[in-house]
Parts: C-alpha cells; sequence; structure tokens
C-alpha cells in the first residue's frame, strides 16, 4: 500500500538500497520491489536478487523506513540524504548487497554485462556465471511477450563444452559477442 505513494525518487532510493537496477517506469519499479515481497520464491533461477541475505523483513524494513522519512514535513530529499538511527542499522545489510552484486559473474553472449531481472545461472559450482534468459535460452516455437521455460539444470556454453568432453580444456569463450550488420542484397539473388 505504501509503495502507491512512492515517487519514481522514493522507488529508486529503495531499489538501491536492495541493490537492484534503478532503471525503468514507476510502475517496473514497484513490481520489482513487489516480487521481492511476493510468495513465489520457488524458482532459484529467476532473478539473482532472491538471493539476497535480506529476506522480506529486510525489504519491508526498508520501505518502512522510507515511507516513514516522506512523511517529515518540508522533507523532500530525506528519502535518500537522511542519516537517521535506522539507517546506522542498516549499513550491513547493504554492505552484503553490493558484495553480491559484485561477486556476480555476468557475461552473455550478447556482450552485455548489464544485470537484469530475468538471469540465469550456470549450475557448474565452479563457474556460477550469470546469464540473459532471454539470450541463452532460445525456444522451439517464439511467441512474443512470452518467457522462455526455464530448464531446472543449466549450464553455460563453456561448462556444456566441458561436460560433453572432458578432456578438452576450455580456456576462455568459444564465441565472442559479434552485431551482425545488414549487407542490403535481397535472398534471391
Amino acid at each position: 500500500d505504501k509503495l502507491a505513494y512512492f515517487r519514481i525518487k522514493e522507488l529508486k532510493d529503495v531499489l538501491t538500497q536492495l541493490g537492484l537496477p534503478k532503471q525503468g517506469k514507476k510502475q517496473e519499479l514497484v513490481d520489482k520491489i513487489l516480487s521481492l515481497l511476493s510468495d513465489d520464491q520457488g524458482s532459484r533461477s529467476h532473478s539473482w536478487a532472491k538471493k539476497n541475505s535480506m529476506g522480506k523483513d529486510g525489504v519491508v524494513k526498508i520501505i518502512d523506513d522510507t515511507y516513514r522519512k516522506m512523511q517529515i514535513p518540508g522533507a523532500t530529499d530525506l528519502a535518500s540524504k537522511s542519516q537517521s538511527s535506522s539507517d546506522i542499522n542498516q549499513v550491513k545489510p547493504k554492505e552484503e548487497v553490493r558484495d553480491l552484486y559484485q561477486e556476480m559473474k555476468v557475461s552473455c553472449p550478447c556482450g552485455s554485462t548489464l544485470i537484469t531481472d530475468s538471469m540465469i545461472q550456470c549450475e557448474e559450482p565452479k563457474c556460477k556465471l550469470w546469464q540473459h534468459i532471454n539470450c541463452v535460452i532460445i525456444p522451439e516455437k517464439p511467441m512474443e511477450g512470452v518467457r522462455p521455460e526455464v530448464p531446472q539444470c543449466f549450464y553455460c556454453e563453456v561448462c556444456r563444452l566441458n561436460r560433453a568432453d572432458p578432456f578438452w580444456d576450455t580456456a576462455r569463450q568459444p564465441l565472442r559477442p559479434t552485431k551482425l550488420a545488414f549487407s542490403g542484397i535481397s535472398s534471391d539473388g
């Protein structure tokens, strides 16, 4: 209920404290926060943010603190600049979230290292690489607006090569990201 009263500035402040990306329209920002509060946390590969150590209580506390700061008369920038006792108590969880963010290895065939909500992690214990679901999972019958079905067990392309031939030592990515250019020549010759 409190999220409906938040401006984009407060929503971005909450997402910053949670270590989540802050891009998008107001409703998208609200949806990101609500997804952390929902009970649908069975699938571990849909979002890296679900792995943070805060839990629902930490998210609720951040939302309550931000809402409380909004209620102070004349406080326009307090949501992001104020130093209260509750902010001091939250220093440790923020550092933990930042550590998770910095420890995430992202390498995708698209070449982007941007962390989004639709990420999948390689199951190989030595690898644990994160990739965009839309880049590495290509459905047989693609449908617009429908996310591809996420497999139970996912391995990145390097780990798949290593599992296919255990005697082959893969030293780097087999395919580097490449942009294809339109040639302007028609396909009929």
